[in-house]
């Protein structure tokens, strides 16, 4: 496989992945390498409810989940990795819940600034 050359890709989209990868705040720093100046990358990805009531019931279903998902759960870090991206505009972050057990997700379009 031949490396991806940074500041070569126009797009780079994340849906349902940095859920399973154990490091996201470092797939979205490769990421941002590679993007263009001007760049953008789209994200659509579960997170972790607040501590609230909710989370202790989101942790059994994500125990079903993951399995089924291809390692697939909510990541309270994905959010936080988002608006701390150095180099970026944040053009939207929406937060939204899909399915009100399982996670809210976030949406976001970012924006490489030059």
């Amino acid at each position: 496989v031949e490396a991806i050359p940074e500041g070569s890709i126009d797009t780079v989209v994340f849906t349902l992945s940095l859920c399973s990868i154990p490091t996201p705040r470092v797939s979205l720093r490769q990421a941002y390498l590679w993007l263009k100046p001007g760049g953008h990358m789209l994200l659509l990805e579960p997170v972790g409810f607040p501590p609230s009531w909710l989370r202790p019931i989101q942790e059994l279903v994500v125990r079903v989940w993951r399995p089924l998902s291809g390692g697939c759960g909510f990541r309270s870090d994905i959010l936080s990795a988002i608006q701390t991206l150095k180099g970026v505009k944040v053009v939207s972050l929406e937060q939204f819940v899909a399915f009100p057990i399982h996670a809210p997700f976030v949406a976001a379009k970012l924006y490489k600034l030059n």
